[in-house]
């Protein structure tokens, strides 16, 4: 089901739409876009998963919108490893320093994100306009909830009264805000919390405006003037002040309210997201169970240990994210969840069980794995070998060097089309060239330094999308004729041996966009860069001097020629802490 792959998606962008990440200017808007026009998708979903099979052209939208929900939910993962920072215990000033550090050092990271966010947007707006063609044609489905206070069954406040936030969706009509008001209007829910707060969020809102209308609630409930100045505030300051009267008395908005129980009555059981990441859970809730309809179950940063048998009853799940978690083990009852299709889940040091109960689930498409040893290597292959139905995997190692070792697998999933590895190679493994269905590659931290197992990915016959980013330590890349047939987006990133590149005539004839970063032994253009007929955009990012200046139009035998029928070229460098540049 589409549906269930938008809401997954629309969950995980938080930390991009908050400043938890430092983002280049324009992105965080951007994010915010999609986040919105998937969020507007789902209404229609349901309608369209539905009715696919008596429509061709709704089944294409549809097959549409599941594949970017899921390239999208590929992109935030891996992304979201590039720019979390390890903890240090460090402060001070040497803490300023490391902060100082770690933002330069991600720049590329950011920059990357930049790039690759316009693309996503690009492919949303033509995906959007399907999705207003069909609701017109379709209309949409209401649908009402029947749920009294009554059939609502309790969680016990006291045993866990510090449990964070929980995501109450599903389709318009369903009933989520007369239900979450009766959760909140209750008395026994009341009697919990000293303060609490209703506020309503339209789609577009302003941060400053919803600020000063919590901070009406807050004072006026409890009977206290408003604060001075409070209309002319900045957010900052308005921050502050709803930080200050919190610390006085215990509050809680009314979605946290709606987290304080698990076990939730009829009008309810037709959810289908449910998200618990970051709650205080030491133990699975048992309550969960009985949300037969679940499709999306996330229980991410959590301290979860264990998986009960009791999982087999979920049988509409389709995505369990586990990440983050100190579960080692999986039930065989999970054999019984037939559409489960999105496994997360991190490696952690002292166990390979998950990864060797992953082989049990042969219909999963997506598989997220991080924190991933050398040792483990051999037993996830053989997992590897029973997922026929794989279209997307994701390998991140425990650190930079760690070896992934992935070279015993003897039988690859024939249909995956996304395939990231972060972590150190030894060598391409021997399987990737078979891949006749990749679409996107993206290779980070192998330190390659065999150019001809780079050569042997140029014959992928599918491939649209190739990222190496610090992937191969080698002085040259050759580009062969007739190589790359559908390449469309190509990044060589952090290649810090890298002195030259040569694109042989017929080498990716339908390449659009061409971003070098930082390989700064770099002194010239890519030698045959003028074949490459249909390039329209040119990145050169923390690129030499001497390659960047053999670009300007007036010198005489310079290199402009090569690049002058490219419609946008980009310079830019991070020399100053933070990204600048400009057009040529």
């Amino acid at each position: 089901m589409a549906e269930a792959a938008v809401l997954g998606l629309l969950s995980n962008f938080g930390p991009y739409l908050r400043e938890e990440f430092n983002l280049l200017s324009g992105v965080r808007e951007d994010i915010e876009y999609i986040r919105a026009e998937f969020e507007r998708m789902t209404h229609f979903l349901r309608v369209a998963d539905a009715i696919e099979d008596r429509d061709l052209k709704i089944k294409v939208w549809v097959k549409q919108v599941r594949e970017a929900a899921y390239d999208t939910a590929d992109a935030l993962d891996m992304y979201m490893l590039r720019l979390r920072s390890r903890h240090h215990q460090s402060t001070g000033f040497c803490a300023f320093l490391h902060k100082v550090s770690f933002f330069i050092k991600t720049l590329k990271a950011r920059h990357q994100i930049a790039s690759e966010v316009k693309g996503i947007k690009s492919r949303i707006i033509n995906i959007s306009e399907g999705h207003q063609r069909y609701s017109d044609i379709y209309g949409k489905i209401e649908q009402g909830s029947s749920s009294t206070p009554s059939d609502i069954t309790w969680y016990d406040l006291d045993e866990d009264p510090q449990l964070k936030v929980l995501s109450v969706t599903g389709m318009g009509g369903l009933g989520k805000t007369t239900l979450t008001k009766k959760v909140y209007d209750d008395a026994t829910v009341k009697r919990h919390f000293e303060k609490h707060a209703w506020i309503t969020i339209s789609e577009s809102f302003k941060v400053e405006e919803l600020l000063k209308d919590l901070i009406r609630v807050l004072f006026e409930e409890v009977r206290q003037p408003l604060p001075q100045g409070v209309n002319s505030m900045d957010a900052n300051s308005l921050k502050g002040i709803i930080n200050a009267f919190l610390q006085q008395k215990s509050a809680i908005d009314p979605v946290s309210i709606v987290s304080k129980f698990a076990s939730l009555g009829k009008g309810v059981r037709l959810l289908t997201v449910l998200d618990l990441r970051g709650a205080l859970l030491e133990t699975f809730p048992h309550e969960v169970v009985n949300l037969l309809n679940l499709t999306y179950l996330s229980l991410r940063a959590t301290n979860v240990k264990m998986i009960p048998k009791s999982i087999g009853k979920l049988k509409k799940l389709e995505t369990l994210d586990l990440k983050d978690t100190n579960v080692t083990e999986l039930p065989d009852e999970i054999l019984k969840l037939k559409h489960l299709r999105h496994l997360i889940s991190n490696q952690g040091s002292n166990s390979g069980i998950v990864i060797r109960e992953v082989g049990k689930l042969t219909q999963l498409r997506r598989l997220l794995i991080v924190r991933l040893q050398k040792e483990d290597g051999m037993m996830l292959c053989s997992s590897f070998e029973k997922l026929n139905n794989l279209r997307s995997l994701t390998i991140a190692a425990i650190e930079e060097d760690e070896i992934i070792d992935l070279d015993s697998l003897s039988l690859p999933p024939r249909l995956l089309q996304t395939l990231s590895l972060r972590g150190r190679l030894e060598k391409i493994p021997h399987w990737i060239p078979s891949l006749h269905n990749l679409k996107r590659l993206q290779l980070g931290w192998s330190k390659l330094k065999d150019v001809d197992s780079l050569q042997s990915l140029q014959d992928l016959p599918n491939l649209l999308h190739l990222e190496l980013t610090s992937a191969y330590e080698g002085d040259g890349l050759f580009f062969k004729a007739g190589g790359f047939q559908k390449l469309e987006h190509l990044w060589l990133v952090s290649l810090v041996g890298l002195k030259w590149v040569s694109v042989e005539s017929s080498s990716m004839p339908l390449l659009k966009e061409l971003h070098l970063q930082d390989c700064k032994l770099m002194l010239e253009l890519p030698s045959g860069v003028e074949h490459l007929a249909n390039l329209k955009y040119l990145e050169l990012n923390d690129m030499s001097e001497k390659l960047i200046s053999s670009l300007n139009r007036d010198l005489q035998g310079g290199d402009y020629w090569k690049i002058a029928r490219v419609l946008s070229v980009w310079f830019g460098d991070s020399k100053s802490g933070k990204w600048t540049g400009h057009y040529l």
